[in-house]
C-alpha cells in the first residue's frame, strides 16, 4: 500500500557559525525555530558544509561541554572525528562513519578533528542530529556507540524509481540506519528509545540528496 505524505515546509540552510574553532555550522532546524510537533523527536540540525582545513598541529574542535536528556548522531561524510566523554565513551570516526551517543542522565564531552587528519588537512563535512529522549528514558545511563562505513547496509536500488523534487536520480546509493537491522549485522543496538528511527543518505554522481 502507498502512504502518501504531506510535506509541511522546506527548509534552507541558515546562516554558518563557528562551534569551537572546527565546525563551521549550518543549524538546518532546531526548537528555537520550528514548531516542535513537526520535527519530535529531533531537536537539531547540525550541517557542516564541505570546507578545506590546512594541515596542523593543533586540536580543531570543542572543548569539554555537557548533554543531558538526548543522544547525537554525528555523521561523517568526510573527514575524521575523535570523541571522548565522562563516562568512558570514545572512539574515531572516519568518512562514512556514525558516531551516537546516549547522553541520558548526562555526560560531559568533547570532539575534535582527529589528529591524523589534521596532520594531513583536507576537505571535511558532517552533520549532527541530536534526537529527544522520552520524559521516563532521560536518566538512563550514558553510553557511546560508534558504526564504520563498511558495518552500514547498502541497498543498491533495481527497478525502482528515485526522485527528489521531481529529479530523476540515476546511479543512486542508499545508505540504511535503522535500529533493528543495524542490531543485526554489527551486533548494536542503536537506540533503545527510537527504533523506528531512519537515516538515510542519497549519493548521486555530481549532487548529493540527504
Amino acid at each position: 500500500m502507498v502512504q502518501e505524505k504531506q510535506i509541511i515546509k522546506i527548509v534552507s540552510p541558515r546562516e554558518k557559525h563557528w562551534v569551537g574553532d572546527g565546525f563551521f555550522v549550518s543549524s538546518i532546524f532546531s526548537i528555537h525555530t520550528e514548531d516542535n510537533k513537526h520535527i519530535s523527536p529531533f531537536l537539531l540540525l547540525d550541517h557542516a558544509a564541505p570546507k578545506y582545513y590546512p594541515p596542523t598541529v593543533q586540536k580543531l574542535g570543542v572543548g569539554e561541554h555537557p548533554h543531558r536528556g538526548f543522544e547525537t548522531v554525528t555523521m561523517a561524510i568526510k573527514g575524521e572525528v575523535e570523541h571522548r566523554d565522562s563516562s568512558g565513551g570514545g572512539g574515531k570516526i572516519g568518512t562514512g562513519g556514525i558516531q551516537w551517543m546516549t547522553a541520558g542522565s548526562g555526560v560531559v564531552h568533547d570532539e575534535f578533528h582527529s589528529r591524523d587528519f589534521a596532520e594531513k588537512g583536507g576537505e571535511f563535512e558532517m552533520v549532527q542530529l541530536w534526537v529527544n529522549l522520552p520524559a521516563k528514558h532521560k536518566m538512563t545511563k550514558p553510553r557511546y556507540q560508534s558504526l564504520d562505513k563498511k558495518d552500514l547496509p547498502v541497498l543498491l536500488p533495481e527497478n525502482v524509481d528515485l526522485n527528489v523534487n521531481g529529479n530523476p536520480l540515476e546511479n543512486a546509493r542508499i545508505t540504511l540506519l535503522k535500529g533493528d537491522e543495524i542490531l543485526v549485522i554489527s551486533q548494536m543496538n542503536i537506540s533503545d528509545w527510537v527504533s523506528n528511527l531512519n537515516l538515510i543518505e542519497l549519493l548521486w554522481i555530481g549532487e548529493k540528496y540527504s
